[in-house]
């Protein structure tokens, strides 16, 4: 019984720290990635279930306690594989990137006023660094303009590339897309076929 009610805390903090995680995304990035609501429902869930499931000390019908269990189970091995998918990722992201890319796509982040972020400049000084490298290669900025944002987050980065001394001609921006898949979905309007083209993200 003890713990079954301790593996309840440990799912509730474990919520916790899912709903810490989710707003210190939205303070670096910004609304734009959307799912990053993921992350805000299973911590609501988890903090919510196991607290209501600790405060009642175990006092469960046997199928309820059976639905806990198998719950838990769920969520625990669906945060281990995100665990694991974010260290793929990572260890991808080190590895060196195709030169000579057709486009790069310049993800959106927060922007403060007409400043980029810290998120949105670290993406902006990696795109700035392959496009030093691969002279060809155009950088598709994307990112609309959110409520508290004085310019889109696709023009700040073009911007910002601009100072730093990228050629107007290398940079296309594109300014009505709040989320991940619509920074994609209209950077690829913007560009027509891209048939037989790599494209690379940022």
């Amino acid at each position: 019984m003890k713990k079954r009610i301790a593996l309840q805390y440990f799912m509730f903090f474990l919520g916790l720290f899912c709903i810490v995680y989710y707003i210190a995304c939205v303070c670096g990035y910004g609304w734009s990635i959307s799912i990053l609501y993921l992350w805000l429902v299973i911590g609501g869930t988890l903090c919510l279930k196991g607290g209501w499931f600790a405060l009642k000390k175990g006092n469960h019908s046997k199928r309820i306690k059976i639905f806990s269990d198998v719950f838990d189970a769920v969520m625990v091995t669906f945060l281990f594989t995100v665990f694991i998918f974010f260290i793929v990722i990572g260890c991808e992201a080190k590895q060196e990137s195709r030169p000579d890319c057709a486009y790069i796509f310049l993800l959106g982040a927060k922007v403060d006023g007409e400043t980029p972020s810290d998120a949105l400049q670290s993406r902006i000084d990696v795109a700035y660094a392959y496009l030093l490298k691969n002279k060809n290669t155009i950088a598709v900025c994307t990112g609309g303009k959110g409520n508290d944002e004085a310019i889109s987050e696709g023009q700040c980065a073009a911007n910002t590339l601009m100072k730093m001394g990228i050629s107007r001609e290398r940079l296309l921006v594109e300014n009505r897309s709040a989320t991940t898949v619509e920074n994609l979905r209209f950077a690829m309007d913007l560009i027509g076929n891209p048939s037989g083209m790599h494209i690379g993200i940022v």
